[in-house]
């Protein structure tokens, strides 16, 4: 895989010229490989899958109370949803969770 790679890449861009073309592809090479294993091993949560962490560990995400789903979202979740499957339930599941507690601010 990592020659197929090589072969591909070639060039290290004009503006990292600081850089061994070996060292560049290598880098390329380690960051593609996080990102794609990323994507690849996030579950995606559904209503009868376990909260996997906090307070709520352990119960069904249809359970947990909107206003816990809420303080996740509003600290730093939000920006999260391509790496956290929680983050992701959230934000696929937001119109429900605001008819579940309308005094709750989603924005």
């Amino acid at each position: 895989m990592l020659a197929r790679f090589m072969v591909r890449e070639t060039q290290v861009p004009a503006d990292r010229e600081d850089v061994a073309p070996d060292t560049y592809i290598s880098l390329s090479y380690a960051a593609t490989v996080i990102n794609n294993n990323k994507t690849k091993t996030m579950k995606q949560l559904e209503d009868t899958d376990l909260m996997p962490f906090g307070k709520h560990k352990g119960i069904p995400m249809s359970d947990v109370p909107a206003s816990y789903l809420h303080y996740l979202w509003n600290n730093g979740m939000k920006k999260e949803t391509k790496t956290s499957n929680v983050a992701d339930y959230i934000a696929r599941n937001v119109d429900a969770l605001k008819t579940e507690n309308k005094d709750l601010l989603w924005d």
